[in-house]
């Protein structure tokens, strides 16, 4: 069993690494949700850099447990999924810090609701992430790893049709183009994290379908 494996002597905590990414990611998330709730343009430039920060951290964890890999004998489950999880993992912090930085970019002055809702859509699938990798190593025992999965999916499709109504406010009833393109381009950087997350979720399912 994976769980067996996992608590091997000495053995690296990959599914402890899988669960820090995700916490990470968790961080980041209700970081920028916060940015959005209670917008002030005068701290953006700080508080993009605050979850800066973070992103790196995910960045060193990356790079310790992809050093580790490359070290292992045996790994406790195969090489290739390992490295596809990291690659999703970081992908979700990396979409995440993308959304304050393109606030601050384009110089963003006043908040949309939408981004808001994008906001919230995104820390609830950030920590049905979270509980994915909590259980991940005992899946076979775990009772809801498979309802957090169909979760991340759900939220990912309701992430889809904000997006959607969003752009479709934008276009009929902004006449600035510019504001179009920020807007657009924000939107579109939120719904990247949901697809993220759905990626991550997708490869979860694939792995234990080959360790069942």
């Amino acid at each position: 069993m994976l769980k067996d494996i996992f608590k091997v002597k000495n053995e690296y905590n990959y599914f402890g690494a899988f669960s820090k990414f995700a916490d990470y990611a968790c961080q980041t998330a209700e970081m920028v949700c916060g940015i959005v709730k209670d917008f002030d343009p005068s701290r953006l430039e700080e508080q993009r850099k605050e979850v800066h920060k973070i992103e790196n951290l995910a960045d060193e964890l990356k790079h310790e447990v992809t050093e580790r890999l490359a070290k292992e004998f045996i790994a406790p489950i195969e090489r290739e999924d390992i490295v596809t999880l990291l690659r999703e993992l970081d992908n979700v912090v990396d979409a995440i810090d993308e959304i304050p930085a393109c606030m601050f970019m384009y110089n963003v002055k006043n908040m949309r609701a939408e981004a808001g809702q994008m906001a919230e859509l995104t820390v609830k699938s950030c920590y049905a992430l979270k509980s994915v990798m909590a259980q991940f190593s005992d899946f076979r025992r775990s009772k809801s790893i498979g309802e957090n999965i169909v979760l991340v999916n759900s939220l990912e499709t309701e992430g889809d049709t904000l997006n959607a109504n969003a752009l479709r406010d934008l276009f009929a009833n902004e006449n600035n183009a510019v504001e179009i393109m920020i807007w657009r381009d924000i939107y579109d950087a939120f719904e990247k994290c949901l697809d993220c997350c759905e990626h991550v979720a997708d490869v979860v399912e694939e792995v234990i379908m080959k360790n069942c």
